[in-house]
């Protein structure tokens, strides 16, 4: 049921308002695959987008997860991918609808519908190349939060606060 018609039902006094918060409240999650419900309207009541995380998840839930997102907003951020389900997101939506993080461990995978930017500019700072799927994985999600973002890699942590950043002409903080 959509909003208008609940609403509208509310009115009319064919429902109640325990019944009508209850609907709204569920209003944008939709279940799928038995393992998930995802949160179609997140976007809308944050401003930020609903984001997968694939760890604990087969190829297939994962594909139908995002096939369901994508349906409804267009986009989808899935973090912590693996080989199979790599394969699988490749095999199903091809390099034209997925935007690959380092390593293919974060994707986000879209319809064309484009970020809308908001302004904002992140910076993403990694100490070692250890923390690189990490780093990839903030970077990928504030562009995706419409961020500007800026990675630096590798800045080193035995070298103290001065070390590799200032070697990059970035002052210390």
């Amino acid at each position: 049921m959509n909003l208008k018609n609940l609403l509208q039902k509310y009115k009319n006094g064919e429902v109640g308002i325990d019944d009508t918060q209850a609907c709204i409240r569920s209003l944008g999650y939709v279940p799928v695959c038995n393992v998930a419900n995802i949160d179609t309207f997140r976007k809308h009541r944050t401003g930020i987008m609903e984001a997968v995380l694939a760890e604990g998840k087969t190829p297939e839930d994962i594909l139908e997860i995002a096939k369901a997102q994508i349906k409804a907003t267009g986009r989808v951020l899935i973090t912590r991918l693996n080989e199979d389900q790599t394969s699988c997101m490749n095999n199903e939506f091809g390099s034209e609808r997925i935007d690959w993080g380092i390593h293919h461990r974060t994707a986000a995978v879209h319809d064309g519908t484009p970020i809308i930017k908001t302004g904002g500019v992140v910076a993403i700072i990694s100490a070692g190349t250890a923390d690189i799927n990490v780093a990839e994985e903030a970077r990928m999600t504030a562009a995706e939060m419409g961020c500007e973002t800026v990675k630096i890699n590798d800045v080193g942590v035995a070298a103290g606060r001065e070390g590799n950043i200032t070697n990059r002409g970035i002052e210390p903080f």
